[in-house]
C-alpha cells in the first residue's frame, strides 16, 4: 500500500512538473517572440530615419551641384556664373551613421543589415567630397587654377555618387519590403485596439506608396507620357476609398484618439493626404481628357513626399504615443 502511494505521488508530481514546464516554455516563447518583434521595429525605425536624412540632406546638396554642373562624369561644363553649393554637416553624417549602426543589433535581417553596413562608408566618402567642393567654390579657387581642381572634384563626385546610389538602392529595396511588413503588423495592433486614425493613416500611406511606385516604375518623362491608365484607374479608386475612411475616422467626434497627436504637424499631415489625393485626381482627369503632363505627375510626387514628411514629424513630436513608426521617404 505504501509503495502504491509513493508511485501515485511520483506520477502526479511528474504530471505537474510536465504541465508547469510546458506553461513556462510557452510564456518564455511568447516573451521571446514579442521581444524579437520589438527589436525588429526598433531597427526598422532607425533605418527609416537614416534613409530619410540621406534623402533630405544629401539630395539637397547634390541638387545644388547638379543645377550648376550636372552629374555626367564625362561632361564638366559650368551652367551658371554664380555657383551655389551646399555642405553636409558632421552632425548629420554622425546621425546617419548612428542609425545605420543598428546592423550589429539582434535580430539580424540579413540582406538589409549587410546593405546598411556597405552603405555607411559610401555616405562618409560622398559627404567629404561634397564638403571639399563647397570649400573650393566658396573660396573661388577656380579663379586661381581655371577649374583644374574643379574638374578633378567633379570626377570624384560623380564616381562617389554612382557608388552611393547603387548601395543606397541595395539598402532601400529590402527596407521598403520591411516597411510593408511593419505597417501590416502595426495596422493589426491598431485595429485590435480600436485606434482607427492610426490604422487608416497607415492604410492610406501604403496605398499612396503603391501608386507612387507604380508610376515611377513606368519611367514616365517628357518624352514618354504613356501611363497604364487601367492600372492607374484601379489604384486611384482604392486611394479614393482610403482617404474617405481616414477623413471619417478623423472627423468622428466620439474618437478621442485625435487628442494624442501633436496637433500642428498632424493637421498638416491630414491636409497633405488630401492634397495627394487631389493630385492623383488631376492625373485621372488628364488621362481621361488625353492631355497628361509631367507637371501633374510631379505635383503628385511632391505632395506624397510632403505628406510623409509631416507624418514623420507627427511620430517625432507626439511624445505621448509609443506605438508609431516612421515611414520611409522615397
Amino acid at each position: 500500500m505504501k509503495k502504491k502511494l509513493i508511485l501515485i505521488v511520483l506520477i502526479i508530481s511528474s504530471i505537474l512538473l510536465t504541465s508547469c514546464s510546458g506553461k513556462n516554455t510557452t510564456l518564455f516563447t511568447d516573451k521571446s517572440v514579442k521581444e524579437e518583434s520589438a527589436n525588429i521595429t526598433k531597427k526598422y525605425n532607425a533605418y527609416v530615419e537614416a534613409n530619410n536624412i540621406m534623402n533630405d540632406v544629401l539630395n539637397q546638396s547634390l541638387n545644388y551641384y547638379y543645377k550648376s554642373f550636372g552629374l555626367d562624369i564625362d561632361n564638366f561644363e559650368p551652367k551658371e556664373k554664380a555657383f551655389v553649393t551646399s555642405s553636409v554637416s558632421s552632425f548629420n553624417v554622425d546621425l546617419i551613421q548612428e542609425k545605420l549602426s543598428f546592423y550589429d543589433n539582434e535580430p539580424i535581417i540579413e540582406n538589409l543589415d549587410s546593405a546598411a553596413k556597405n552603405l555607411e562608408p559610401a555616405i562618409v566618402e560622398l559627404a567629404n567630397i561634397i564638403n571639399e567642393i563647397k570649400i573650393y567654390y566658396d573660396s573661388k579657387s577656380y579663379v586661381d587654377d581655371d577649374f583644374k581642381e574643379g574638374r578633378e572634384l567633379h570626377t570624384k563626385l560623380c564616381t562617389s555618387y554612382e557608388n552611393y546610389y547603387q548601395k543606397k538602392e541595395t539598402f532601400f529595396v529590402p527596407l521598403i519590403e520591411l516597411s510593408y511588413e511593419e505597417s501590416e503588423k502595426a495596422m493589426e495592433n491598431y485595429l485590435k485596439n480600436n485606434e482607427l486614425i492610426k490604422y487608416h493613416s497607415i492604410d492610406y500611406m501604403v496605398t499612396a506608396l503603391d501608386l507612387f511606385t507604380e508610376l515611377k516604375s513606368q519611367n514616365i518623362d517628357n518624352e514618354n507620357l504613356t501611363v497604364d491608365s487601367e492600372k492607374f484607374a484601379e489604384q486611384y479608386k482604392i486611394l479614393s476609398e482610403k482617404i474617405n475612411e481616414l477623413v471619417d475616422a478623423v472627423n468622428n467626434s466620439k474618437n478621442e484618439e485625435i487628442n494624442q497627436f501633436e496637433q500642428s504637424n498632424f493637421n498638416k499631415f491630414i491636409n497633405y493626404t488630401q492634397e495627394t489625393k487631389g493630385a492623383a485626381a488631376q492625373i485621372s482627369q488628364d488621362l481621361n481628357e488625353g492631355n497628361l503632363s509631367i507637371k501633374s505627375l510631379n505635383e503628385f510626387y511632391k505632395n506624397y513626399r510632403t505628406m510623409i514628411h509631416y507624418y514623420n514629424r507627427v511620430v517625432q513630436f507626439s511624445n505621448n504615443i509609443d506605438n508609431l513608426n516612421y515611414f520611409p521617404v522615397i
